[in-house]
């Protein structure tokens, strides 16, 4: 080692840089030497020497010491004797003698200067080779980096001393710690670079990675270890700032460590990181990196991001330097989207925080970042299944109001018109586009349409004037339905709300467009709307329009008086027009529609004058009468008798102090009359709206209010009056009487006016349960009127609340208010509380002793059945037994036992005498339960004390039967009357017994007749205790379901003894509303209705025909199909009634023919009268099932569509369950298909529907005639809402129809698409029906439309695709399906030079094809053929193929691509060759992009587009396993896709595979010349070059300012012989400087006349004064510059003399 004392090395150690011993070189002898690169004179003539040298030569003649030479010196003598000889003219004129000298001696100096230029050229290989490193001390090696940092020193000069020790992340960091500018940091990264490859060369390393790749990775790591370090100090940090759990990411403590801990560590990493991504951009574009492999990994980096801080510099410093990068391929494209996309539904899910702030800019980086990236390429953000997982953020970010600067509205615009339209390609994909395109022009006009095709998704905005009567229509159907159904609307705040979320603000937003509309168009819809709420098929028009009107004026939404002012103004009153048929009808309806409430004396007076005319006043005599009349039937309604009195009720009713008695047998008498009620009717219907409305509201309305309590002195003897001053006197039967009687008027905004007034006033507790029953029959009304249902809930809270503080409890307002609540009424919080508490409160148990058993007391009840009493035996019965478990079934089982005994004495109680004590014994009863039912339930009602013990009722046990069944065994039973009194009484729900019990009893009574045998069924049904059980079960239906009046008349042809029970108006009142809330508000509601149909069914069918019991159940099947509540239920929801009751399968024969009835029945049900009767099938035949349809379709309209739909599944459904011969599907009697048959049939078992052969004529004649009506064109005179309301009752059909039917619809359009095998193409691409193609076959004449053939493919493609949405087909069908439309897609591949031809010249297939074969096959000449000449010597025929043109095929080749939407998502679930074949659908399609018939020469967008998407989705979704397979395939079509047209090429280029380029090579021919091949003319072969060049690591050689030392003409990276370069020229020698400009050349000074020497000739030569540049290169003056004039100026700039190249050595 060194010594300490000395400075000096020791003898030990010795520098690689210095010699221990230095040795001298050894002298050499001198011999000239030629000079450096310089050629001779002559190749040949080697003696001629080198120019401007002159060198001795041994025995010249100078040297030779002659005499002569010694004593006068050496004489050059001159050749010629006389050197001022010019030889001009000797050579002139011999040149001029001899022109062939002439020529030869031109050509000899071009041949010169030839041979000089190409001697000059640089040939061979470059001498490049790159610099050094040396190993330096650190001192050096520090001032060399910061050399290089400084930017001073030049590149050249550091290239001398390259220090080694910086390599890999370590150079990286030091380059970042010296900030060394980009050029100079990337030219040492180069440099360590070629020295690295260079030693793996040298070392024979088997590492076959370029260095590129390798140095991506080096740079990729130190980017990550930077991000690193960020989150590093974020995962310290609480876990809830992390991005993958984003929900929890604002959540940030104080205490949680900050990113950098002061300013200046922040200002490091900023620095860092800055430097480190923009060195990176350097390196990119300078080819140093691989290109596919680092743009990847900037988009895992960013997904991979975990936080948003990481995730903002990733973006921020990263990827927005590269967009331009990832624009080019889709793949990376969709990356990016989908990270940006779900990053930004991230960071919206945290915007409520209030940590939010912190990442608003990170939010609109990646909002620009986004609309940046859509309006440079929309075609990216076609990405069906991102699209339908974020829609909402696209539409927020790129939609009608994106976030941009109010400084570019038209940015904002294009970018909106853009997503409309990117949205309409993705939805065609996501199966969405149906529910959101918007409303298309009409028919006529899509099909004219050229450049859209009308199958081509697209947006058409629909102009705002044009009304589509078919969307209002269908929108009041929805809200008609939910309002009709009685359930369906809610309380929202002052309105309503249905259960679909609608509104009445929404519902007129829909309907009016926002408002958006012209005058005109208002107009126009309210038309609509009133001829939509006019259009009751049961009410005469002019009766709907009064109604509607009527409505309108008492809502104050229609004015009277204006409209009466406005016939007066039109002079329409006056004489001479008042018999015009207009002006009737006016006159007819102010006579008609009533007048305001309070209306002043003048509009009554003025109303008079308008009707009359001053000349008679028959029409208010008219009124004056009708009015009359109907007070006086209310008066015999309520009273029963007239007393004369004008008060309602009579002339003592304003002394009453209480109620008058309701169970007394004159009232029992007056509520079961119900003759009056008919008077009433027919008075009603002759009476105008405005005399009821003046009887009802004026009258009848007023009465109801003064009939309460005036007075009340309390004396000795009536001290137990209950009653007070202003209290409501009306008993339940006369409550009901009003209230029906308001019913028959329509006046249902009194009718609620008047319950909540009684619910107000009344104490009578019995009227309760009619007020309720009140409002919900008419919920559906009041629910509509602004604010009634905020104050109805709050009079039955005020009641309730009167009530409680009494001390009294009514069980069934508290339940009426709970369902005001559920259905939307909002309660305060404390008044929730309190009505909580009141509810669930149990009543007070008092002690009443009694010494009698259950039995006495309940048969003293029998024998005083009074209200009165029922109410203090209810009291004592629940404060002896309510803590006994059963006590109420014991107490109902006694009943029964005690009302026996009671009716025992009676020899008939049927009788009309005895009806009256039995209906008090059981309707005390009745009440008796209910009382006990309000104290021991909580709803007030025993519904599963009842239920239960009903069903503990054994049918099967005849030994010993209760005492319930022994009285359901005999005949003219009670039993029937008593539940129904118990129903409605309110003691239980009608529902329930209706679901538990009564068709469970039918289900029993089925199965046990099915398993007797013919002769016990035979024996007298009073013997039959099952067949009298059954009959009075029909008795208790009857009761419960049909019995809509007190007295039930007897149907013709019934049996004369069955039994009828007479029920009071109050109890028809209660069981009505029973029925509409609980039997028919929905489908779920009326399936009990329908399977008691089924139950009846399969007891009829095991009767013999004899039986008495066969004729009830037909009776009371005919009963229940005439319900008008019923059959109002099923009209409400056609198809739902027949999805829900008509068509579940069927598999025995016997199943099939209680099936065929129950079809017959639902068709009964909606008024189809389809099936006909068995008198018309004897005097006829029965009309064909083609007919049938037929009629169906020509009888449809737009208010009847949905039942005729139904009508034809019904159809259908009767075919599909024939038999052959052994059944008639036309007959639908109920006691089977011939009542003749033979019972025994039914053994037979067919096979389901799923399995019947095709053979079915019907089924065959169905489908088709189906697609006869569907393809069918739009007759001329068809309006365009005609023409959508067909195709929109196919698409509904399809819906509905079974899936045997569906499949054989399918199957046909299937042989559609194949077309006829034996046809040529494109005649088998054409969609032709049989008839169509029968007709080609035989060559007669065809007429061939090409709009209507786009009409007849846009049908069946809307058709096919209803069809295939129903999901039939098993995943083998489909396919199948997929298998065959490959094979015809394929076929459209091929013929492009015929489609090209087509579009240039406009030609049909045919003369396309013959004008080829005519030229030769050159499409230019064909096209110029038929253009200008034609077709010489040719008579076109008139077959299809004739006159097909390429539009036709366009449309051909575009259905079958739209069949094909669906099945995407199937060809990438099942990609292999033995399946679908995904890499054969993008083979296909791909080159489909450049046919004439898609890009249709750029003119055909948005065909482009949709087959564009098609691609992208399957590219897209290729499993990974055929990626690179994939990736091959769309490689070596590059050259194939060359021909698509300018407008569409960058497009089609970005699904195509990532192509590395460089921007030094990627415009030029170099790179197949540095790999010393031949120049390549196909772009797949220059991509290749340009890509074996870059994995050379060729653009890592290319150094700038370095120069190797020695300096050559070609030591330079880039080989200049490549380019035909000439060596540059060299500088003059001394002589030639000393001769040109004088020996002082070089010496002068500047102040003197330096610039003119004289030469050695006497001649002023100006000096070159020749510019340099900053590195020392000396600019050349070449020839054709101005020379300097004296001053030393010049007139032009110099400039530097490039290399001379051959020109056209260098392309582009």
């Amino acid at each position: 080692m060194a010594s300490p004392y000395t400075a000096s090395s020791s003898p030990g150690y010795h520098s690689p840089n210095m010699q221990k011993h230095p040795l001298q070189p050894p002298l050499k002898k001198y011999s000239l030497q030629p000079p450096h690169k310089q050629l001779p004179l002559s190749k040949t003539m080697p003696a001629m020497g080198y120019p401007g040298m002159f060198p001795q030569r041994p025995s010249q003649d100078e040297d030779i010491l002659t005499e002569s030479n010694v004593r006068n010196g050496f004489i050059d003598r001159p050749v010629v004797s006389n050197e001022h000889t010019c030889a001009h003219d000797i050579v002139y004129g011999k040149l001029q003698d001899d022109q062939r000298l002439l020529g030869e001696l031109g050509n000899f100096m071009v041949d010169v200067l030839k041979r000089k230029k190409t001697a000059e050229r640089i040939t061979g290989p470059a001498s490049f080779k790159p610099p050094i490193r040396s190993t330096l001390i650190d001192s050096k090696k520090e001032q060399w980096m910061q050399e290089l940092a400084a930017g001073v020193v030049s590149l050249r000069k550091l290239a001398r001393n390259v220090p080694h020790g910086f390599k890999g992340e370590k150079l990286l960091e030091t380059l970042a710690a010296r900030q060394v500018p980009f050029l100079r940091a990337t030219w040492y990264i180069k440099v360590v670079g070629l020295s690295e490859m260079s030693q793996r060369n040298a070392s024979n390393s088997s590492n076959s990675t370029s260095q590129s790749l390798q140095w991506t990775y080096i740079v990729t790591d130190h980017l990550k270890k930077q991000l690193a370090e960020l989150a590093n100090i974020n995962a310290s940090a609480p876990p809830a700032r992390g991005y993958k759990g984003h929900p929890s990411t604002p959540n940030q403590h104080d205490s949680a460590p900050k990113p950098w801990a002061t300013a200046e560590s922040r200002a490091r990493f900023e620095q860092r990181w800055a430097y480190s991504t923009r060195l990176t951009q350097w390196q990119y574009v300078e080819g140093l990196l691989e290109q596919r492999n680092f743009l990847r990994w900037t988009l895992d980096a960013l997904r991979n991001s975990s936080t948003f801080e990481i995730m903002w510099l990733i973006l921020t410093g990263i990827v927005q330097d590269y967009v331009d990068e990832y624009r080019r391929n889709r793949t990376l494209m969709k990356l990016l989207i989908d990270t940006l996309i779900k990053a930004y539904s991230a960071l919206m899910q945290i915007q409520d925080h209030e940590q939010v702030w912190a990442y608003q800019g990170l939010r609109k980086d990646i909002e620009h970042m986004l609309q940046s990236l859509f309006l440079s390429t929309p075609d990216m953000f076609v990405v069906p299944m991102l699209y339908h997982q974020y829609r909402h953020l696209f539409d927020m970010i790129l939609g009608e109001k994106p976030q941009q600067s109010k400084a570019l509205p038209n940015i904002s615009r294009v970018m909106s018109e853009y997503w409309t339209l990117v949205k309409a390609r993705n939805e065609v994909f996501c199966g969405t586009a149906e529910q959101n395109a918007p409303a298309s022009a009409s028919t006529q006009a899509v099909i004219s349409s050229v450049e859209r095709n009308p199958l081509v998704p697209s947006v058409v905005e629909k102009p705002r004037d044009t009304i589509e009567e078919e969307q209002v229509v269908q929108i009041l159907d929805e809200l008609g339905r939910t309002i009709a159904s009685g359930s369906g609307l809610l309380i929202h705040g002052d309105g309503w709300i249905n259960t679909e979320g609608r509104t009445a603000t929404s519902a007129a937003e829909a309907i009016f467009d926002d408002g958006h509309l012209s005058k005109p168009s208002v107009f126009q819809i309210v038309h609509i709307m009133c001829r939509w709420a006019t259009s009751d098929y049961g009410i005469k028009a002019d009766q709907s329009i009064i109604f509607l009107f009527d409505t309108l004026i008492r809502l104050q939404l229609f004015s009277y008086q204006k409209y009466l002012l406005r016939l007066i103004a039109r002079g329409d009153l006056e004489v001479k027009h008042r018999q015009e048929s207009r002006v009737l009808r006016c006159i007819y309806y102010l006579s008609a529609f009533p007048l305001p409430s309070n209306a002043p004396p003048f509009l009554v007076n003025q109303r008079r004058v308008a009707i009359s005319n001053h000349r008679s006043d028959d029409t208010t005599h008219q009124e004056s009468q009708d009015l009359d009349r109907l007070k006086y039937l209310a008066k015999l309604a309520i009273l029963g008798s007239e007393d004369g009195s004008p008060c309602l009720f009579g002339q003592g009713a304003k002394d009453l102090t209480q109620q008058t008695p309701n169970d007394d047998r004159s009232s029992y008498h007056l509520a079961i009359t119900d003759t009056i009620e008919q008077e009433l009717h027919l008075a009603l219907d002759r009476a105008s709206r405005y005399t009821i409305l003046h009887f009802t509201s004026e009258w009848l309305v007023q009465e109801v209010k003064r009939f309460v309590v005036k007075n009340v002195q309390i004396g000795e003897d009536n001290w137990r009056v209950m009653t007070s001053p202003g209290s409501c006197l009306l008993n339940a039967r006369q409550y009901v009487m009003v209230i029906k009687i308001l019913e028959y008027a329509k006046d249902y905004l009194s009718l609620v006016d008047v319950a909540l007034w009684v619910l107000e006033k009344t104490n009578e507790r019995d009227l309760y349960l009619y007020i309720i029953d009140t409002l919900r029959r008419h919920a559906n009304i009041w629910k509509l009127v602004d604010k009634t249902g905020n104050r109805i809930a709050e009079t039955f809270l005020a009641k309730h609340n009167s009530l409680q503080n009494r001390g009294n409890r009514e069980r069934s307002l508290m339940m009426y208010i709970v369902q005001l609540v559920q259905e939307g009424y909002q309660m305060k919080s404390d008044m929730h509380a309190q009505f909580q508490q009141d509810l669930q409160a149990k009543p007070r148990v008092g002690y009443v002793g009694s010494s009698m058993s259950l039995l006495e007391d309940l048969t003293l009840l029998a024998s005083n059945p009074t209200n009165a009493s029922a109410r203090t035996l209810a009291e004592s019965l629940y404060s002896r037994y309510h803590s006994t478990a059963g006590s109420i079934q014991s107490i109902l089982e006694t009943s029964i036992t005690a009302i026996r005994h009671a009716i025992r004495v009676k020899d008939d109680p049927t009788l009309a005498p005895m009806q009256f004590e039995l209906y008090s014994i059981l309707a005390a009863f009745a009440d008796l339960f209910r009382q006990l039912g309000e104290q021991a339930t909580i709803t007030g009602q025993l519904d599963m004390v009842i239920v239960s013990w009903l069903t503990q009722q054994d049918l099967s046990n005849t030994d010993m039967p209760s005492a319930f069944m022994e009285e359901m065994n005999q005949p003219h039973s009670w039993i029937p009357l008593f539940i129904t009194l118990l129903i409605a009484r309110g003691a239980v729900n009608l529902d329930t017994i209706f679901r538990n019990n009564v068709l469970p009893w039918f289900g029993q009574i089925g199965g046990a007749i099915q398993q007797q045998t013919e002769p016990d069924l035979s024996v007298d049904v009073t013997e039959n205790r099952l067949l009298q059980f059954c009959k009075n079960l029909v008795v208790l239906v009857r009761l419960l379901i049909v019995q809509d009046h007190c007295h039930l008349a007897t149907e013709n042809g019934a049996d004369s003894t069955a039994v009828t029970w007479d029920l009071r108006v109050e109890d028809i009142f209660h069981l009505e509303a029973q029925r509409l809330s609980q039997l028919s508000s929905s489908l779920n509601k009326i399936e009990p209705m329908f399977r008691l149909m089924e139950h009846l069914l399969i007891i009829a069918t095991n009767l013999p025909l004899s039986s008495s019991l066969l004729q009830d159940l037909v009776m009371l099947r005919a009963a229940l199909l005439q319900i008008g509540w019923f059959r109002q239920a099923c009209i409400r929801d056609l198809h739902g009634v027949y999805q829900r009751f008509a068509a579940n399968e069927a598999e025995a024969a016997t199943e099939k023919k209680i099936k065929k009835k129950m079809l017959c029945i639902v068709d009964e049900l909606i008024g189809g009268n389809l099936c006909e009767t068995r008198s018309s099938m004897v005097s006829e035949a029965a009309p064909d099932f083609i007919d049938k349809l037929q009629r169906v379709f020509t009888n449809m309209n737009q208010w009847n569509e949905e039942q005729c739909r139904v009508q034809v599944n019904l159809l259908l459904d009767n075919i599909m369950l024939s038999e052959g011969n052994m059944l008639n599907h036309n007959n639908p009697h109920i006691l089977g298909d011939d009542a003749t048959a033979d019972l025994s049939l039914t053994s037979n078992v067919l096979p389901s529907t799923s399995e019947m052969p095709s053979s079915n004529k019907d089924l065959d004649s169905f489908v088709q005639f189906f697609y006869d009506m569907v393809l069918s064109p739009p007759k001329d005179d068809e309006q365009p809402s005609g023409a959508q309301r067909r195709a929109t009752f196919f698409k509904n059909l399809i819906h509905g129809v079974r899936e045997s039917v569906l499949l054989e619809l399918l199957k046909y359009a299937m042989r559609l698409l194949e077309g006829d095998p034996d046809m040529p193409f494109p005649g088998n691409m054409l969609l032709l029906q049989t008839s169509d193609a029968a007709t080609t076959n035989n060559g007669t004449d065809v007429v061939w439309d090409s709009e209507q053939y786009a009409h007849k493919n846009q049908t069946f493609l809307t058709i096919v695709q209803h069809m295939t949405a129903e999901n039939v087909w098993t995943t083998e069908k489909k396919i199948e399906m997929v298998k065959m439309l490959y094979k015809q897609i394929k076929q459209f591949k091929n013929a492009i030079p015929t489609y090209k031809v087509m579009q240039g010249a406009h030609a049909t297939y045919a003369d396309a094809v013959r004008a080829l074969q005519l030229v030769k096959n050159d499409v230019n000449l064909a096209i110029v053929l038929l253009v200008t000449d034609g077709l010489p010597d040719y008579q076109p025929s008139e077959s299809i193929e004739e006159k097909v043109t390429l539009q036709d095929i366009r449309t051909s080749l575009l259905i079958r691509l739209r069949l094909m939407v669906p099945f995407v998502s199937l060809i990438w679930e099942h990609p292999l060759k033995t399946e679908c074949d995904i890499l054969e659908w993008i083979q296909v399609l791909v080159p489909l992009l450049v046919n004439p018939v898609v890009h249709g020469n750029g003119k055909q967008e948005r065909f482009f587009e949709f087959v564009l998407d098609f691609v992208s989705l399957l590219i897209d979704e290729v499993p990974k396993d055929l990626r690179k397979a994939n990736l091959n395939q769309l490689s070596s079509m590059q050259t194939e896709l060359s021909s698509v047209p300018a407008i569409f090429h960058s497009r089609l280029k970005r699904i195509l595979p990532f192509l590395t380029h460089n921007i030094y090579l990627t415009s030029t021919r170099i790179g197949s010349a540095l790999l010393g091949l031949s120049p390549a003319v196909d772009p797949q072969q220059q991509q290749q070059h340009l890509e074996a060049c870059l994995d050379q690591s060729k653009p890592w050689e290319w150094l700038e300012d370095y120069m190797s030392d020695p300096p050559h003409d070609n030591d330079v990276p880039v080989n200049l012989a490549i380019f035909n370069a000439r060596k540059s020229k060299r500088a003059d020698g001394t002589y030639i400087r000393w001769f040109k400009h004088g020996f002082d050349e070089g010496f002068a000074s500047d102040n003197s006349e330096a610039s003119w020497r004289v030469c050695a000739m006497g001649k002023y030569r100006p000096q070159s004064n020749r510019p340099t540049d900053d590195n020392g290169f000396n600019f050349i003056v070449t020839d054709d510059e101005e020379m300097p004039d004296h001053h030393g100026s010049s007139a032009s700039t110099p400039r530097k003399r490039p290399l001379d190249m051959e020109e056209g050595e260098l392309l582009q």
